[in-house]
């Protein structure tokens, strides 16, 4: 779409609502939102979500359907189907998979689709839900956050309605595991692996370009006075071996591998830690083990896109006036 068309769109689409005049606040929540995009590694197609509001008698929620399309916008296919949500697909390396999160049996569970067609196949089988995960760089393993479930005696409360608990007790961190999806065990499911066993919460990941190792981030506990002051450790998948290499009073988080596995970039505030402070990017070294602070930017507030392809320059993203800018 050319630059005047989609400002003409974007102008003429709300005056279109405003002119109505039998707009209601039911007729707004039957408007579809599109989330979740993410083009294909050859540039080809693209993947959504599409966001529907179900209201019924004894139904009052949003639920979102995984869709496909080609580049241009073109033949526009829905993948998933039913009235269970299904979201936040991602597409494999080589792009002939996809995977995404559905709560199909009440749990949120990982699902894998095969693009040249045919049924979808649930690959984890949890007891919570399935929250943050993705692909290794090779596509023989996924990594994903999972929260402790509840034992056997919550359980039993749970069934009993004898469920009440004291705050900051019985916390329930997140922990990150591995499946491989070239491994299954003698029941037949995919082999997977909890990989971090500390009592403490991990809250994002990112995995190294060999696949060898996963950069986390991780607090105290889920509670947001917690896992705001979280700090940056990296795991060796094999032996399970963990380095600390961000650890401070700052809040340290959201690590992202340089192309070439040499760096990590991360989010980074102030030490001590200031809720109202600034936020910006650190670049860590895998080779010697420095960091420093990259330039500031004008608001100090932003977003971590993400490296350039060639590695040697780091996309930030932030609020400028009215405006939002990619520094």
């Amino acid at each position: 779409m050319k630059p005047k068309l989609l400002f003409a769109v974007v102008f003429i689409f709300p005056l279109f609502i405003i002119a109505q005049k039998n707009w209601t606040p039911e007729q707004c929540m039957k408007l579809k939102n599109i989330t979740a995009v993410q083009v294909s590694p050859d540039g080809n197609k693209v993947l959504y979500t599409v966001r529907e509001a179900m209201m019924t008698d004894d139904r009052s929620e949003y639920v979102n359907q995984v869709w496909l399309c080609n580049s241009d916008g073109s033949n526009s296919i829905q993948l998933t189907k039913g009235d269970k949500n299904s979201s936040n697909p991602k597409w494999s390396p080589d792009g002939k998979w996809i995977a995404f999160t559905s709560s199909r049996d009440s749990k949120n569970n990982l699902y894998i689709l095969p693009v040249g067609g045919g049924e979808s196949e649930k690959i984890t089988d949890v007891k919570t839900s399935v929250s943050n995960y993705d692909w290794s760089h090779d596509g023989k393993m996924i990594a994903f956050i999972m929260q402790d479930a509840a034992d056997d005696k919550e359980e039993k409360n749970k069934k009993a309605k004898d469920d009440w608990y004291f705050m900051d007790e019985q916390i329930k961190q997140n922990r990150l595991y591995i499946l491989w999806l070239n491994q299954k065990d003698t029941a037949g499911k995919y082999m997977q692996k909890k990989i971090t066993k500390e009592n403490y919460n991990v809250n994002a990941f990112d995995w190294s370009p060999d696949g060898k190792s996963i950069a986390y981030s991780h607090g105290k506990s889920p509670e947001v006075n917690d896992n705001v002051y979280s700090d940056l450790s990296i795991i060796d998948i094999e032996s399970g071996d963990i380095k600390s290499i961000a650890n401070t009073g700052a809040g340290e988080s959201n690590p992202l591998f340089s192309p070439d596995g040499k760096f990590i970039a991360y989010y980074c505030t102030a030490d001590p830690l200031d809720w109202s402070g600034p936020r910006f990017a650190k670049v860590y070294s895998l080779t010697n083990g420095t960091n420093w602070r990259l330039k500031a930017t004008p608001d100090e507030n932003g977003n971590l896109l993400g490296w350039a392809s060639d590695g040697k320059n780091i996309l930030w993203a932030e609020a400028n006036k009215t405006l939002n800018s990619i520094y």
